[in-house]
């Protein structure tokens, strides 16, 4: 996929931001070119117009445009760019070294009526003494963003200011996109709070060959959340290296065309996951499935606890200690939940909100255990159903996406109580509290306790 093209580099060299956002460009594909880069130097932006060389880097081993050893770069954006160069490789002579490779960039493709590129830089080479001149135009360029996806989808958006093609985002565009449904805005550390066995996983996976790791959460989403917060977590030779690398994929046609691309990680949810394998052949690669999806060989990633999640809420969001107990409490550790929580805007209600005459019941008693009589009896009571055809109505609940139960062995709990209370609570009619009242009645006016190993009841005096 050709995120930007010559065409688009050569109107870009007319806005202010292409001169000082050139050397950014570059040094992503780098990043992305190179895995044994031991120095680099790319000032970029209002840092761009530092005295010295524009640029500088040593790698160990070659990889596209970039030459094994010693390199300085210079950037240009000026129409006469021929002259440009001319002029760096006339002030730099002084510091011409055969061990050394010097570049010359420009986003403007090199027009050959001017002279043969090749002959250009053979001349200058043997003119100056650098070890090699290049000279890296337009169309060099566009070729260099189409072999690295994940640097192009960046820069088309957020450099360029064009649009991206759907179906794919970048690493970047991703976590925008999904930290902004918080507010405020959702931090690297509560995603990964709890969970940082799975993000060591995550994070040696993508730095291997090609490979899969299927994860499901409570929503595909929240894995690929965690993928990405655990890239951006990293040290950043090691952040910028998997990001100008790693793709978020979410649909089929941008399956086709990006799955034969060996040189990217990928990061699959919606329509992707159902093709992993044509990813995983050429390139580490991440399965993102909700809890309701047939998981196959999959690893769950578990909840963080209340008190986790509160800390790293209280800590890195502003929220103060008792609300972060609170939010983190009543989301039951789930972020989907806490997505609903504090939005930043509005949201799409679950799915589950269309069941919510088989929930109340489930609502009101919050939890239950179906191989203890008493509270099977409760449960007939407040469903006005037999048991067991109550339990028959619930349980495709626990397949849904972002379930609202939980089901482990013989006991079946809400999920976050607080929020399917605010989900559903607005349909809670009479009829729903006359069922209630006798119930609580009966339940809370004994005490259960124990003597000697056995479970009696003591009536509360009235």
């Amino acid at each position: 996929m050709k995120w930007i093209t010559a065409g688009d580099l050569e109107k870009w060299t007319a806005s202010p931001t292409a001169k000082p956002e050139l050397p950014g460009l570059v040094a992503d594909l780098i990043r992305a070119s190179s895995p044994a880069i031991t120095a680099i130097r790319f000032p970029t932006g209002a840092k761009g117009q530092v005295r010295g060389f524009d640029g500088v880097l040593e790698s160990d081993v070659a990889g596209l445009n970039i030459p094994e050893g010693k390199s300085i770069w210079e950037f240009g954006t000026e129409k006469d760019y021929r002259g440009k160069a001319e002029d760096d490789l006339e002030k730099r002579k002084d510091s011409a070294d055969a061990d050394t490779t010097f570049f010359c960039v420009s986003p403007l493709t090199w027009d050959k009526g001017k002279k043969e590129l090749q002959t250009w830089e053979s001349e200058q080479t043997k003119n100056y003494g650098w070890k090699k001149v290049i000279f890296l135009d337009g169309a060099k360029l566009e070729d260099w963003l189409a072999a690295h996806d994940a640097v192009g989808a960046y820069h088309a958006r957020y450099t360029l200011k064009i649009a991206p093609q759907d179906g794919a985002r970048s690493v970047e565009e991703f976590w925008m996109w999904y930290s902004d449904r918080y507010r405020p805005t959702l931090t690297e550390e509560v995603v990964l709070c709890g969970r940082e066995d799975a993000a060591k996983q995550i994070i040696n996976t993508l730095a291997q060959g090609p490979d899969i790791l299927t994860l499901s959460a409570d929503a595909p989403d929240e894995v690929i959340a965690l993928a990405v917060a655990a890239i951006r977590k990293q040290k950043p030779e090691v952040r910028y290296f998997l990001e100008a690398r790693t793709i978020v994929i979410d649909s089929a046609d941008a399956a086709r065309k990006l799955a034969p691309n060996n040189k990217l990680s990928f990061l699959l949810r919606g329509d992707a996951t159902r093709t992993p394998g044509i990813f995983s052949q050429t390139g580490p690669t991440i399965n993102a499935l909700g809890r309701a999806q047939k998981r196959g060989h999959s690893q769950r990633i578990d909840r963080p606890t209340a008190h986790q999640m509160a800390d790293a809420l209280s800590s890195t969001m502003g929220f103060d200690v008792k609300d972060g107990i609170q939010h983190a409490r009543a989301c039951g550790g789930s972020l989907t939940v806490l997505a609903r929580q504090i939005p930043n805007g509005q949201y799409d209600p679950p799915e589950w909100v269309k069941n919510t005459n088989e929930l109340l019941p489930a609502i009101f008693a919050g939890a239950w255990d179906n191989t203890r009589k008493a509270d099977c009896e409760v449960m007939k009571a407040l469903s006005g159903k037999e048991y067991l055809d109550y339990e028959a109505t619930v349980r495709p609940l626990i397949h849904m996406p972002d379930p609202p139960i939980d089901n482990e062995g013989s006991v079946w709990k809400v999920r976050a109580p607080m929020d399917a209370f605010t989900e559903c609570g607005h349909f809670i009619g009479r009829e729903h509290l006359e069922r209630l009242r006798p119930i609580f009645t009966k339940v809370f006016s004994q005490i259960p306790f124990r003597r000697r190993g056995q479970l009696y009841q003591k009536a509360v005096s009235r």
